[in-house]
């Protein structure tokens, strides 16, 4: 069934059943009927919890057990919520025990169609191209930090770690103009999935009105296609919402990243 065919809620519930079935390197996977756990396995790493379908009468029990949980271990943590998570109030019960809510997402997927082909673009002043080596993923970093005007110290280890490791399931883009790095964006392709995850989308404020953050988009569009995949699935800023709607994205529901302070 397409997105465009499908309820917000339907497009949720098969995104968390895909989803809830995905181990993650570096974490311990518990998928219960109520919600789902990650737990990581590295001190320098967090855990998060996401999913949620909490059963009337049980719900601040089952939430009260996610810090106790994370605590025992002396590990922060992330409780990722979505607008169709259920109870309805997650959030305000949330908020409630303490977490505090980050920038809202908007969640939204996009039908993939299997025939795409990037568009050749003759004689372009910027070049878009797929990162394989140590000097293009520095790029990378160097622009999201720009972008979002703090260091990321994490990211490069990150990255670095994932393509080595899964380099059949994760693509990384970066656009140049000329020599200098302008656009990232990278692809994420769990295997077995029907939804393949599009982060770092990022264009230097400068740079931007001039096509790159579509033409980043069409090279990993592209790959998705070659692959077979027939979704997209992305967090989306409120920056980049229109621009993705503009696409042909659906938004499904907003995000929430929820913590408690330390």
């Amino acid at each position: 069934m397409q997105a465009r065919q499908m309820t917000p809620f339907e497009i949720y519930a098969d995104f968390a059943a895909d989803r809830c079935r995905r181990p993650l390197d570096g974490f311990t996977l518990e998928s219960g009927p109520h919600l789902t756990r990650y737990t990581a396995l590295r001190p320098d790493m967090e855990g998060f919890v996401t999913f949620a379908s909490l059963p009337g009468g049980e719900e601040l029990a089952q939430i009260r057990a996610q810090p106790s949980h994370f605590a025992a271990l002396a590990q922060r943590f992330e409780w990722k919520v979505y607008a169709l998570d259920q109870p309805a109030g997650l959030r305000g019960l949330l908020e409630a025990e303490g977490f505090c809510a980050g920038p809202d997402e908007g969640f939204m997927v996009f039908p993939i169609d299997p025939q795409f082909v990037a568009p050749t673009i003759s004689a372009a002043a910027v070049s878009v191209r797929r990162v394989v080596d140590i000097a293009g993923l520095r790029d990378i970093v160097a622009i999201q930090e720009q972008v979002w005007q703090q260091p990321f110290p994490w990211l490069l280890d990150q990255l670095t770690d994932t393509l080595a490791q899964q380099s059949d399931q994760f693509a990384l883009y970066c656009a140049y103009h000329g020599a200098r790095p302008v656009g990232s964006g990278w692809l994420d392709l769990p295997p077995g999935s029907r939804y393949a995850e599009l982060h770092g989308g990022a264009v230097l404020p400068e740079m931007r009105q001039q096509g790159i953050y579509a033409r980043l988009f069409d090279a990993r569009l592209a790959h998705a296609a070659q692959r077979g995949i027939p979704f997209f699935a992305v967090d989306a800023s409120p920056m980049s919402r229109p621009i993705l709607e503009r696409r042909g994205f659906v938004h499904v529901c907003n995000t929430y990243p929820m913590r408690k302070p330390t």
